[in-house]
């Protein structure tokens, strides 16, 4: 079975991405995540986190052998393109293109078998489970919760208030220094 795991509008050109591809490329899920632990370039931890992204999908969404899982393909495309300029002499300007791209990682293998297990189950212990359920939803009621108010002391509330009003009126004689300045 085919899993996917995606990253879209990654900041690196797919240009450079390429050449990571081309080593993890047809190896085993294990064997490519340490051959990618060990590589040096930008793009290789974050290539890793989709490896695992796609695994981690495998495992809990198929229910597939992590053992078996192989890296059968990984696809580069081109993102979008983000435009910005950058000044040059005599106001002239040079185009900068910031390229993104998407990844795509497809990994294959094989379905774990199911076992299904028989659970015995006492007719006895169900009832009494059932019969203290209903007494406890019987008698439960929705407790209200009091809301809790700050507690201020009187100082706090003065130094609250004080600088409220440096804020808004800025003391008694704002208007003064206002208009006290010189215009030319």
């Amino acid at each position: 079975m085919k899993v996917t795991a995606s990253l879209k509008n990654y900041g690196r050109p797919a240009r450079k991405m390429r050449d990571l591809i081309v080593l993890v490329k047809g190896l085993k899920a294990s064997q490519a995540l340490s051959q990618l632990a060990v590589v040096s370039r930008y793009g290789a931890r974050d290539l890793e986190t989709l490896i695992k992204s796609a695994i981690a999908n495998a495992k809990n969404n198929y229910n597939l052998d992590e053992k078996s899982l192989k890296v059968t393909g990984l696809v580069v495309d081109g993102g979008t393109v983000l435009k910005r300029w950058m000044p040059r002499a005599y106001g002239n300007a040079n185009r900068i293109l910031k390229r993104t791209c998407s990844l795509e990682v497809i990994l294959e293998g094989d379905e774990l078998k199911t076992v299904k297990r028989v659970v015995k189950k006492d007719s006895k212990k169900e009832e009494n489970k059932k019969e203290q359920k209903e007494e406890t939803t019987k008698t439960d009621e929705p407790a209200k919760k009091p809301e809790k108010k700050p507690v201020w002391s009187e100082e706090e509330k003065e130094d609250l208030l004080k600088e409220d009003k440096k804020v808004v009126g800025g003391g008694q004689n704002w208007a003064k220094k206002v208009f006290r300045r010189k215009s030319f």
